[in-house]
């Protein structure tokens, strides 16, 4: 189209042209080959799987110990850079390093397919952003379905292995012992498998109850996102006739929001994930916490809701489900505010993150004040990480455009990650002492 910067087409450029993909803050960039677009979905992948396999383990772990510093730790972490990749949405000319940095923490801690590019994996049936916004809202199927598979090898590989146990310690008794008690001893082993075996179901459903909630906490973000992005319009006017404005989709300004097909994705589809489960899942969380309250020390209970509310003091065990409704408001003013304006994104997204933050400060929910602190220092991080957008985007100045600002950024979130180190040592050397 002409006019439009390199890998942008249609209404107001606003499209991605053929073998170009949209990035985290909206630009368009080049898929490259088909070796680089293999290379960067299998890494993600292997990211996605590895992540999510060490979450659920270490997640089922902790729902038996009663509690784990290491899952406190990395849920705030988790909330962290999902909060941040709401920011990299901001329409701000970020800088390329910061716009690399954003992709690869969006797509590590959100569980997105943003980072996959699928307009460069499958093509043209991937260039409608509708359709490609269904795939994101579909992904707690997937994760779930992952989840299943994942905890049928685990069932399976123990199994194994307590059947190879067994065949060991059979091998290892004398003739005379097997001549003698072969039955018995058969026997034996068959119960020991059996009972393995007969109790796989069992583990599995265990063990799923306990995933839910991660994949949950997981991917919440991303969805409620996408939703948020199917609904908002803006008015959009052609160039030979200004005063004919038009209200069109802002994820896809070639889509109109009256078009029937476009009306029937947001009703169909987008209200109903945005009230059910971006809205659902935090008050679902803290009425669910309210009403098991008195029972939260009971072995089922834990198990079933103890990633939500291990942690947080007596009285606060529900704050989860606060930490959720903060990324859904950011979520939203971000995305529908984006018509508006980058200045306006980041005014309301500030006005939310300090309400927020004045509320932790007030209440200091964790039990733990050292997770107190390092929750506050992300919330810090973030601000900055707006202020210095700011910066960027109207300082007049190449030099804190292009420098002094993103050292702000980098440094805010520098601090942010040596306090996770430390704090994950502290977690460490309390174990090794325990």
């Amino acid at each position: 189209v002409e006019g439009c910067a390199e890998g942008h087409e249609g209404v107001l450029c606003a499209s991605c042209a053929a073998s170009f993909f949209a990035s985290v803050d909206g630009s368009c960039q080049s898929c490259g080959s088909s070796a680089d677009t293999a290379l960067r979905v299998v890494g993600l992948v292997v990211l996605f799987a590895v992540l999510l396999g060490v979450l659920l383990v270490r997640a089922y772990k902790s729902a038996g110990e009663g509690s784990s510093g290491v899952v406190r730790t990395l849920k705030i972490v988790f909330n962290h850079f999902q909060t941040i990749a709401i920011i990299a949405s901001i329409g701000f000319q970020w800088p390329s390093f910061l716009r690399s940095a954003f992709t690869v923490s969006t797509a590590a801690s959100s569980f997105t397919v943003e980072g996959v590019s699928l307009e460069c994996v499958m093509g043209s049936a991937a260039r409608d952003p509708l359709e490609r916004s269904l795939v994101m809202l579909s992904m707690p199927v997937w994760l779930l379905a992952y989840a299943a598979v994942f905890w049928v090898v685990e069932a399976s590989v123990d199994v194994a292995s307590a059947a190879g146990h067994v065949g060991s310690a059979l091998t290892g008794r004398s003739s005379r012992n097997l001549l003698q008690r072969s039955a018995p001893l058969g026997s034996r082993r068959h119960t020991v498998v059996a009972t393995k075996h007969g109790s796989a179901w069992g583990r599995w459903v265990r063990r799923m109850k306990v995933s839910v909630p991660v994949l949950i906490f997981l991917v919440h973000t991303s969805v409620t996102k996408a939703a948020f992005q199917m609904v908002t319009c803006e008015n959009v006017a052609p160039d030979d006739d200004p005063s004919n404005t038009q209200l069109r989709l802002s994820m896809s300004l070639d889509t109109r929001c009256d078009d029937p097909s476009a009306l029937r994705w947001m009703i169909g589809v987008a209200v109903p994930v945005l009230v059910l489960f971006s809205v659902g899942v935090p008050i679902a969380t803290i009425l669910t916490i309210g009403r098991f309250r008195a029972r939260l020390g009971e072995p089922e209970i834990k198990r079933l809701f103890g990633f939500l509310f291990f942690g947080f003091r007596a009285r606060y065990e529900w704050w989860e489900g606060v930490n959720v409704l903060r990324k859904v408001l950011l979520a939203g003013v971000t995305v529908v505010l984006g018509p508006f304006g980058a200045f306006n994104q980041v005014g309301a997204a500030l006005l939310v993150i300090l309400c927020f933050m004045a509320a932790h400060a007030w209440y200091r929910p964790y039990t733990d004040a050292r997770f107190n602190r390092l929750e506050m220092a992300s919330l810090l991080a973030s601000c900055v990480t707006m202020i210095a957008g700011l910066f960027i985007e109207g300082s007049g100045s190449e030099a804190v455009a292009m420098f002094v600002a993103p050292a702000a950024i980098f440094v805010a979130n520098l601090v942010f990650l040596a306090l996770v180190g430390w704090q994950f040592g502290v977690v460490v050397r309390s174990s090794t002492i325990q």
